[in-house]
């Protein structure tokens, strides 16, 4: 369970982020998620909420979205992910579909 820490780590720059710009409160804040990131949304957001109480984050709304993952291999060819890739399912992934690289898979 590392949403706690993921967490933790967004709690710590709303917060900067917020004094940065002399905000007195946060309302809402949206996070982008990789695919691949093998987040569970639900307790991520659990572990923002339960972490911004006491701050200046309390009470606000958390939007998290998913993104496709896109992978390019050496040949250049990019491929997008966009389905729900369980933990085991991801060396599939990580090889071209046009070519079948495997060895030179870059994650964009």
């Amino acid at each position: 369970m590392h949403e706690i820490s993921i967490a933790l780590s967004i709690i710590d720059s709303v917060i900067e982020l917020a004094k940065q710009n002399n905000a007195g409160k946060v309302r809402k804040i949206f996070i982008d998620v990789g695919k691949l990131a093998m987040i569970d949304k639900e307790q991520l957001k659990f572990g923002i909420e339960i972490l911004a109480n006491n701050t200046i984050c309390k009470g606000m709304s958390v939007e998290i979205k998913f993104l496709p993952v896109k992978i390019k291999c050496k040949n250049n060819h990019i491929t997008t992910i966009d389905e729900d890739v369980e933990f085991l399912d991801i060396p599939k992934y990580l090889k071209c579909k046009k070519c079948g690289d495997n060895k030179g898979i870059e994650i964009l």
